[in-house]
């Protein structure tokens, strides 16, 4: 079973993983606002997904990729300071950002145990 400072720790690592998810968000959404390959952004975020979802949990992974993808709709795609998003492509590319995320948040992220989720268990014979 593990002790309070493990799920201390675990829980600190997880919000850090969310952490660096918003601010990844945000310095993309500033750096990408008037480039015409910011509809390739949250696509490309993908790989700092996985990064996250490997390192922090899948918990983050999941998070971070929700919170990532409001930022990208609110300061990245017009109308600006809004969730909405007007063109119909770029909402694609975030619908497709979550799935992806949260796919890959699933499938590379730990579980609350610290056990990797896609591993099978060992058998006791």
């Amino acid at each position: 079973m593990p002790t309070f400072s493990n799920r201390l720790w675990r829980l600190h690592a997880q919000t850090f993983g969310v952490l660096i998810c918003c601010a990844g968000a945000v310095l993309a959404s500033l750096l990408f606002q008037n480039s015409r390959w910011k509809g390739s952004v949250p696509i490309l975020f993908l790989a700092l997904i996985a990064v996250v979802a490997l390192r922090c949990g899948m918990v983050a992974g999941t998070w971070g990729t929700c919170v990532a993808s409001a930022i990208f709709a609110a300061f990245l795609f017009p109308p600006i300071g809004s969730l909405s998003v007007a063109d119909a492509d770029q909402r694609l590319n975030l619908a497709w950002f979550l799935v992806g995320g949260l796919a890959i948040s699933f499938l590379f992220g730990t579980t609350r145990d610290g056990v990797e989720h896609n591993k099978k268990p060992s058998s006791t014979r």
